[in-house]
Parts: C-alpha cells; structure tokens; sequence
C-alpha cells in the first residue's frame, strides 16, 4: 500500500506526463483517472475532486517545505493600530461598513 505521499507524487507525475489535465477531452481524463486508481487502489470519485481541487499539489508543497504566500498589508503598523481602534469604537462594523463611517466621523473626531 502506497503513503498519501507517494500518491501525490505519483499523481503529480502522471499528469506532468501527460501535459495537463484540465485542458484534457474526457475520454484522456478519464485513461488518467483509470490509471491512477488502478496502480493506487483509490475510489475514482475521490481522485477526480483531488484534482480539481489542487490538494495533492498543496500536499506536495507543504511536504517538500516550501512557505504559504502571503499578502503584504497596505497599511504600516501604526496605521494599522489606529483603524483597530476606530473599528473598537464603532462597535467592530465589517470593512464595508466601516470605510463610509470613518468617512463621515474622522473629522469631528
């Protein structure tokens, strides 16, 4: 029996291999599918939502170590600081209901 990680890398493989799968007509999708669950025992349903959702590309990054991105805020800290209070104050509105209040309130505040 195969490990998730062996059967990612596999995965990844076959469809490096195969140039893609997304792009693919069905009858190429469904030989990769056959394939694939025929070497890993796994339930074709499942592998097809892996796919398409991406997860064993995730799973083969987290595992090889690489870093999640993340966003760079707009905003420094001390910027930052202040709109946390004002959105304390205004008793913790979401951002599109925050942004015309601090509109109309910043300048008697």
């Amino acid at each position: 029996m195969m490990d998730m990680k062996v059967r990612n890398q596999y995965l990844h493989t076959l469809i490096t291999k195969q140039r893609g799968y997304h792009l693919k007509p069905r009858k190429e999708k469904s030989a990769i599918l056959d394939e694939y669950c025929r070497v890993t025992g796994q339930n074709r349903h499942a592998v097809s939502a892996k796919i398409r959702s991406g997860s064993y590309v995730q799973a083969m990054k987290l595992e090889s170590g690489e870093e999640r991105r993340t966003r760079s805020s707009p905003y420094d800290a001390q910027t930052t600081a202040y709109l946390i209070k004002l959105w304390k104050i205004f008793d913790h509105p979401c951002g599109q209901r925050l942004a015309p209040i601090i509109r109309r309130e910043l300048p008697p505040l």
